[in-house]
């Protein structure tokens, strides 16, 4: 079962950090469970980190895994 993408159609507007995580993640085969496994993370401590609503601080390892695997 999917969940709903909170983020709007891509337009010409550029996506935060956040956003650009956010986005990457839900896109990556698997989904965000997937990309938890791959780095080797609790899929729930992601969903948060990625959230956008969340307050949760973007670690620089985290940004730099994400990229590297999606």
């Amino acid at each position: 079962m999917g969940r709903k993408d909170l983020l709007p159609d891509a337009g010409s507007t550029p996506l935060t950090v956040r956003q650009a995580l956010y986005r990457a993640s839900r896109d990556y085969k698997g989904g965000q469970f997937a990309l938890a496994h791959a780095l080797g993370i609790c899929p729930d401590d992601l969903c948060k980190r990625v959230s956008l609503n969340a307050n949760r601080p973007l670690q620089p390892d985290l940004i730099e895994g994400i990229v590297a695997e999606t």
